[in-house]
């Protein structure tokens, strides 16, 4: 059995999709009735999305509970953590943060109470360190200046940080950083508010270029990681970079 937490997000959607595509057995999480009738809309929409809906095991859960966390992983023999909350208005900061982490340290402690479970936990380009002028970044980039980087980042990092250490304790796990992850979605969350704001009307943009990946291939790479035999280790995601009056 394959766990996807956050099976109602972006991401979520899209990864589910191609391991039902490969006829393996999934079971993900969702937060609400409400998140999970916005995603079953879309997920309609793929590619015999109807047929292969019927075939999740779907469990609404509260990942910052343990005990939730632990019923989930019956069976369990891969994990896929996709679940995060993602906001950029500062009143949500410690929220996230603390969201963020508690939900990673459940996931990651309960898989440590099982034997042969292996893990690909979903971090962010956001945690790694700043690009040198005219250089691009790499997962060799450090994490050079905290203070410069949003409450998102630094729960991102720190997760990363509670995955490496619970690595050292013996877990199987590996960590992808996807750039801004772009495809068919709820529009009021996540990486796809993009469209929301675009398609309202954008009156600015700044002057600068941004990764971005298509959903489909962060799941293709998610799952040939998942395939592999590579541990304890951490692999940026993305598909190119664009100027955002492009992209706009």
């Amino acid at each position: 059995m394959i766990l996807v937490t956050g099976g109602n997000g972006l991401l979520g959607l899209h990864l589910i999709h191609a391991l039902l595509s490969e006829e393996r057995e999934v079971r993900a999480s969702y937060r609400s009735e409400e998140k999970i009738q916005e995603a079953r809309r879309i997920f309609e929409e793929l590619q015999d999305g109807s047929d292969r809906w019927s075939k999740v095991d779907w469990k609404m859960a509260d990942l910052t509970d343990i005990f939730a966390v632990d019923a989930l992983l019956d069976g369990v023999h891969e994990v896929y953590h996709c679940a995060a909350t993602v906001s950029m208005d500062p009143r949500d900061d410690t929220r996230m943060y603390l969201n963020n982490t508690q939900i990673t340290e459940n996931i990651v402690n309960s898989c440590l109470e099982r034997d042969r479970i292996r893990l690909v936990h979903v971090s962010s380009v956001a945690s790694m360190g700043e690009s040198k002028e005219g250089q691009l970044i790499s997962e060799e980039t450090i994490w050079n200046d905290p203070k410069s980087k949003g409450a998102y980042a630094r729960s991102k990092y720190a997760c990363e940080q509670i995955v490496w250490r619970a690595t050292e304790e013996g877990l199987d796990a590996a960590i992808v950083n996807p750039s801004i992850i772009l495809g068919p979605a709820n529009w009021s969350t996540g990486s796809a508010q993009l469209f929301k704001k675009i398609h309202s009307g954008f009156s600015m943009y700044t002057d600068a270029m941004q990764g971005v990946v298509d959903a489909r291939d962060v799941a293709e790479a998610m799952i040939r990681l998942m395939d592999s035999d590579i541990r304890s280790k951490r692999f940026l995601i993305s598909g190119h970079n664009i100027h955002l009056k492009v992209l706009m």
